[in-house]
């Protein structure tokens, strides 16, 4: 060794790996310039003769083995480190002793259970290494690989599309659901970029462009053409980025949104499903209106068959062809044959939906009565869906529905839907029974009400006319009781009128324009004599300048009268009743406050209600009064309420439209079938 020329090692810069061994067999720790450029080395430098002696180790091994230098050179390695003796790194090293080349290794240290990077250098005078501390180094390779490895699952199981492209267009990355939804593989995305991207909705992928531009992030939704032409509705989400090497770029995650708008679509058809059958209560036409919804919308012909005297009865039928549909009204009201096996009948023993994804003739030999099988033969659709209509646990019928090759056949995620359509078919037809059930009453109602009204009224007249010539004659004190019973009776006659055609909606208004003050005048005159009686002070105050009002003078002067009558029943001696009339906005309140006994909370809803009274010590009538104020302040566009306290009195508020603000009205006529009172 000390043959050897010393390497020359230029002042500033590091000696290179080959000097290094060189270095290692001074005398152990002497000081020289190469022992000093080993010290100020970062990485650690150990040598060892044959004998695996300690030669020489720098400051940084010396801090590693944690023993001063001195006391290891000239020792033994496995006997200065007896713990490293059969292990992985007495084996490293004696390979790298026996190896005619250097070699390079990594491995855990026993001494501090760390991972060092060893460089070795076998001569035929011993071997020298130098070291350093990978640790951490490896951790975080080990983190980062095992990120990569985790992000790389997720990117190539996640069921939602993931796309890594350029805001320029160019994709860099497919994942596998992306290539399903799209229906390409990923050399082709990558291949045709943005273009694969194909929208149904032209210019909406341009809007969400424009707005990840402005905002550097987007959501949206798309509907997209795959490369089988057919439509994919999704969810759009994107944002750009900059990549390690500072490249732009974006990430573009699309979400197959089908079943959300499937569920929409079902919402909405049957939010406007809900909107037609609403339109009239009318039986017949609530059937029209049914299958008329589906075929315009959902099928290419529906059916409706109902149950009538343990039969079913085909009660309405719709077909996409005007002219087909009008060979189909022929077949309306033909009873399905009890002889049929299948189709409508058997869903209605079963109580189950029969879905028919490709119809048969077979299926239609056993499921068409004959009468109709020529025409269900001539026009036959391609699938067909039968579902039972319940209402309150009970089958009621039969929606049957039909598609042809223009549309896609029925499947079983078509079962809810119509399911609920014909659910809702039978809950519009029971109200629309039920409805005409109630206008039949209302209509023996009128009738009756018009017979004893009439009847009623001739003998009242006799009594009247007997009464008033007794009180002439023989100046009788019973004649004015019987003559005031007698009004009394006759005014309620007339309040049964009144209330039915106010419920009725036949109301008769004869409108004209009326000056508010007028109107309160003259309600004050015509009761005053009656508060007079009652000891009641009975006072109007009017607000200058109101505007005319569009009314049947008749009717609200009825109004006025009922509720000062009322006020008069329920005011003590000694209290008062104020009418006013105000103006608020584009309506004139004319208002009724007393100073009477007031209203209980719990019965203010039921005021209005026909025959209910609040208090029997002051029944005095039939308890209609406030039912025919609400129906003629209904017909003339206005609102009342009501506000009271115990033992404060009341304040009935009366609000009409300004005749500026209501165009007259048509006349009001009683429906042709109720007939004119009598």
């Amino acid at each position: 060794m000390g043959a050897r020329a010393r390497p020359s090692v230029r002042a500033g810069r590091p000696p290179t790996v080959e000097a290094l061994p060189e270095v290692a067999f001074r005398p152990s720790g002497a000081p020289g310039e190469g022992a000093e450029i080993l010290d100020r080395m970062t990485d650690g430098f150990v040598a060892y003769d044959r004998e695996w002696r300690f030669t020489c180790l720098n400051k940084v091994a010396e801090a590693y083995f944690g023993r001063d230098r001195h006391a290891l050179l000239g020792r033994v390695v496995w006997e200065a480190f007896p713990h490293a003796v059969g292990a992985p790194i007495e084996q490293e090293f004696r390979r790298a002793a026996a190896s005619p080349v250097a070699l390079e290794f990594e491995l855990i240290a026993p001494l501090r259970q760390r991972v060092l990077a060893f460089k070795a250098f076998p001569s035929t005078s011993g071997i020298s290494f130098y070291f350093h501390d990978v640790t951490e180094r490896r951790a975080a390779e080990a983190a980062r690989r095992e990120a990569d490895a985790r992000y790389r699952a997720i990117f190539e199981n996640a069921m939602d599309g993931v796309l890594l492209t350029s805001p320029t267009g160019e994709i860099h990355s497919v994942n596998p659901a992306a290539c399903r939804m799209l229906g390409l593989e990923e050399a082709e995305i990558r291949a045709r970029g943005r273009a694969c991207l194909t929208e149904a909705s032209t210019g909406q992928l341009a809007k969400l462009l424009e707005s990840r531009q402005r905002d550097g992030m987007v959501c949206g939704e798309l509907e997209l053409l795959r490369s089988d032409g057919t439509r994919l509705p999704v969810e759009v989400t994107s944002a750009l980025f900059a990549d390690a090497g500072f490249a732009a770029r974006a990430t573009v995650i699309l979400r197959d949104i089908t079943e959300r708008k499937q569920a929409e679509n079902r919402l909405q058809l049957l939010s406007e499903l809900a909107t037609d059958l609403g339109r009239s209560l009318d039986v017949e036409e609530t059937f029209a209106n049914i299958v008329g919804f589906i075929v315009s919308r959902w099928a290419g012909v529906a059916f409706i068959d109902l149950v009538e005297d343990d039969r079913l009865v085909r009660v309405a039928g719709a077909h996409r062809d005007p002219r087909v549909a009008e060979r189909f009204r022929a077949l309306e009201r033909a009873i399905v044959a009890d002889e049929a096996a299948g189709g409508a009948l058997q869903v209605l023993r079963t109580g189950e939906p029969e879905l028919v994804p490709h119809v048969t003739d077979d299926w239609l030999r056993r499921s068409i009565p004959a009468e109709q099988r020529a025409l269900a033969l001539f026009d036959r659709p391609s699938s067909a869906l039968l579902l039972p209509m319940v209402n309150a646990g009970r089958t009621i019928g039969v929606l049957s529905l039909g598609r042809f090759d223009d549309r896609p056949p029925f499947v079983a995620d078509d079962v809810p839907l119509a399911a609920a359509f014909a659910n809702r078919a039978a809950t519009a037809l029971i109200h629309a029974r039920v409805h005409a059930a109630a206008l039949q009453a209302r209509r023996l109602r009128d009738d009756v009400l018009g017979i004893v009204s009439h009847d009623l009224r001739a003998p009242l007249n006799v009594v009247m006319l007997n009464a008033s010539l007794l009180a002439r004659r023989a100046q009788a004190p019973e004649a004015a009781a019987i003559i005031k019973a007698v009004r009394r009776a006759d005014a309620l006659v007339q309040d049964l009128l009144s209330a039915a055609r106010a419920e009725g909606g036949s109301l008769p208004l004869d409108l004209d324009r009326w000056d508010a003050s007028t109107l309160v005048v003259e309600a004050v005159e015509r009761c005053a004599q009656e508060a007079e009686e009652a000891r009641v002070a009975l006072v109007a105050h009017v607000e200058p300048g109101l505007p005319a009002l569009l009314l049947d003078r008749h009717r609200i002067l009825q109004v006025l009268g009922n509720l000062i009558g009322n006020a008069l029943k329920h005011t003590p001696a000694g209290g008062h009743i104020e009418l006013r009339a105000r103006r608020e906005g584009e309506r004139v309140h004319l208002e009724v406050e007393d100073s009477g006994c007031g209203i209980a909370p719990e019965a203010i809803p039921r005021l209005f209600d026909r025959f209910w009274q609040a208090s029997v010590a002051h029944r005095a009538g039939a308890g209609l009064g406030l039912a025919i104020v609400l129906g003629i302040v209904k017909e003339h566009g206005g609102e009342i309420s009501v506000r009271s306290e115990l033992g404060r009195g009341s304040v009935f508020d009366l609000a009409l439209p300004v005749a500026a603000h209501l165009p007259a009205p048509p006349p009001s006529f009683p429906p042709p079938s109720a007939p004119p009172p009598r």
